[in-house]
């Protein structure tokens, strides 16, 4: 499957979003975005963080030649 720009944009910018709320270094291939059947984006985390978060809720938002996202974290206690 073809991604366009824009989606690709996307999924760096969760990516991105995820890197900066841990304050670390990004290393891209330990986070998968893909999409539901619904086109709401599902973030796999594939690092040893995984077990330190609770919950997690993201976002990606498009507008024309921009791409946004945001990531809100819940961290185990």
């Amino acid at each position: 499957m073809k991604l366009k720009a824009e989606h690709l944009a996307g999924k760096i910018a969760l990516k991105e979003a995820f890197f900066k709320a841990f304050e670390m270094k990004p290393r891209w291939l330990d986070l998968e975005v893909k999409e539901t059947s619904s086109g709401k984006p599902k973030l796999i985390v594939y690092t040893v963080l995984i077990d330190k978060i609770e919950k997690m809720d993201y976002s990606i938002s498009h507008d024309g030649d921009y791409a946004v996202a945001q990531v809100v974290v819940l961290m185990k206690k």
